[in-house]
């Protein structure tokens, strides 16, 4: 149930995130770009939060000696649920961690943005009012604002 109530908040911050305009010079929009980090965020999370809690997660695993997050296939529209309306039904790639981040390289099935990097420290996930980044989406560096607003789905 719980899984359930986050998927939803979830859903309504990734909604809401498409809706923003703007060019991001990737090709693809401000809004998408942010679409798609939060989303591969957001799965990134949740699929490790699983895993921590000894939870079986379809398309999730911990590499033993390196501690690497694997998604093969993290299937979105199961993990959210089949009528959330997602553009993108896939998430598969690495995530490492690093003295102090997180660094992800991954691949988007079904949208706009196939590929995407970025690296997260601590410091910026516990940011009250958001944080700066620069990720890497279809090949290009772009820099994206995400606020709290952002995250919140407004």
């Amino acid at each position: 149930m719980r899984r359930v109530a986050a998927a939803g908040v979830i859903l309504s911050i990734v909604c809401a995130l498409s809706a923003c305009g703007g060019g991001s010079g990737s090709g693809v929009s401000e809004g998408d770009a942010k679409e798609a980090f939060v989303l591969s965020m957001v799965s990134v999370l949740s699929a490790s939060i699983g895993l921590a809690f000894g939870q079986d997660v379809p398309g999730a695993t911990l590499e033993e000696e390196t501690q690497n997050l694997v998604l093969d296939d993290f299937r979105l529209d199961e993990f959210f649920g089949a009528d959330s309306e997602l553009a993108y039904k896939s998430v598969s790639g690495t995530v490492a961690n690093e003295e102090d981040a997180m660094v992800a390289d991954l691949i988007l099935e079904g949208g706009p943005v196939e590929t995407i990097g970025f690296r997260l420290t601590g410091e910026q996930l516990q940011s009250a009012g958001g944080f700066s980044t620069t990720i890497t989406i279809n090949g290009k560096e772009v820099s994206l604002e995400i606020t709290e607003a952002d995250l919140q789905g407004e």
